[in-house]
Order: structure tokens, then sequence, then C-alpha cells
């Protein structure tokens, strides 16, 4: 498409972060340090394929539309795609159009979380059900009669998981895999379910509800609608999902 890529110099600070972040957890299992620092690493490499992906969808959905897109910037808080629809006339039934492959272009960028979530479920399913009593893998959930971890609430908090073949090391790729499933799970839910500015959640709703109210009466719903949605992400973050902090800080 023609689409210029650029990386953010501050984007190797995410890196550093988690490093940061993790480092609790590294003191306290000094014997796993370089399988932490390979996952934090390898996580990384996932999140801005992930990322990267993210923002071609709206490529994508310009393009189909018959719009245009400039570039896309990778920096420490995620991507950004200057992605404009196709001029309208500007009148009410150009301004409707206009909005309708915004619409389009929005919500081609969390739809492509759907494979990623697709191949990181079977890849984990296949993981935790390939072990045998003479060939165990390092999954937590690996017994024979194959337990499936996404029945697990430690999956759902992103819990991750050491000793889990009793003999201390890390749970290297079945931790690799539920960290990156659960990440294209929550930016796909974010993205399309919660309407915070800049979200993609955000141009959607506002573009539906434009599409039935004027200005004013769109402020006033969009207003009372996030800052409900916005409570709830900080109590249901801060209580149910507290080690995964993106919904927390969304909210």
């Amino acid at each position: 498409f023609g689409v210029t890529i650029r990386v953010h110099i501050l984007l190797p600070l995410f890196f550093l972060f988690m490093i940061l972040i993790w480092s609790p957890m590294m003191i306290k299992d000094t014997s796993n340090v370089g399988g932490y620092l390979l996952l934090i690493l390898l996580y990384n490499v996932s999140l801005w394929e992930t990322v990267l992906v993210h923002e071609l969808g709206h490529c994508l959905g310009g393009y189909l539309v018959g719009g245009q897109t400039q570039k896309i910037l990778l920096w420490p808080l995620g991507g950004l795609a200057f992605t404009q629809p196709p001029a309208q006339l500007n009148n009410a039934a150009g301004d409707a159009q206009r909005r309708k492959h915004q619409i389009i272009i929005s919500i081609a960028g969390p739809l492509t979380h759907i494979p990623h979530l697709i191949l990181y479920a079977i890849l984990l399913q296949w993981y935790c059900e390939s072990s045998t009593p003479f060939a165990p893998s390092n999954c937590p959930y690996n017994s024979p009669d194959g337990n499936n971890p996404f029945t697990a609430w430690t999956f759902w908090q992103q819990t991750l998981i050491t000793d889990c073949d009793g003999q201390g090391s890390l749970c290297f790729w079945y931790n690799f895999l539920m960290l990156s499933f659960m990440l294209n799970f929550w930016l796909l839910l974010i993205n399309l379910l919660v309407p915070a500015y800049p979200l993609d959640g955000s141009k959607i709703f506002v573009n539906c509800l434009r599409n039935k109210y004027d200005v004013r009466r769109t402020v006033n719903v969009y207003c009372w609608v996030t800052g409900i949605i916005a409570a709830i992400c900080i109590i249901v973050g801060g209580v149910l999902f507290r080690s995964n902090t993106l919904l927390f800080f969304i909210g």
C-alpha cells in the first residue's frame, strides 16, 4: 500500500520498563533470570508484531473504502495509523458516508486480533495436551486426562507459572503463549468495548452516536457512558484482574 512505517526512538523504553516491573520476580527467582529476560524479549516481539498487524488492519480498512494511509508510527504507548477516509461532499449525505467509512477503518484494526487469538489458543491447547507420563511438558495443566488451561482462573488473571515441572524451572512456553493470547484478548475487548479516546472504540461509538444525535447530545451521552465504563474498568481491573495493569490503566 506504499505505507511508511516508523519506529519511535523511545520504543525500547517499553522493554526496559518490563524488566523493571518484573525485577521483583527475578530477584526472588534468581535461578530463572535468563528465562525471564528471554520471555520479556519474545513477548515484546509478539507485542509489536500484534500492534503492527493491528495498524495494518486500519490501513486495509482505509484501502477498502477508498481512503489512504500516509504512515504508521510505533511508539511506547502502541501504534498510530494515519489513515484518512476518502473525501466526501460537505452535506448531510457526505457526512453520513464519512462516518460509515470511519467506522469501517476503526473496526478493521481490532478484528486482526481474532486470528491471533485463534492461533495462540490452538498452540496453547496443543502444548498443554501433548504431555504424557513419559514425555511431560512444562505446562501447569498437563495431566494426561487433558486439562484445559482456559478453565483455570489463574490463566485469566495472567499469573506467571513457575515450578510446574517440580524442578523449579520457569514454565517458559506456557507463559509466553498465555501472555500472547491475553495480549490479543484484552486488545480486542478494550478496543471494541471501551469508548475511551483515542481507542478505536471511541471513534466507533462517536460516529454511531452522530448518526442519530446532534453534537450536543452526542457529547452528553459519550461523557456519561465513558465515565461509567471507566469506573467499571478501575474496579474490575483492581479487584479481579490485579495482575493486568492494562485494564486499570485504561480506566
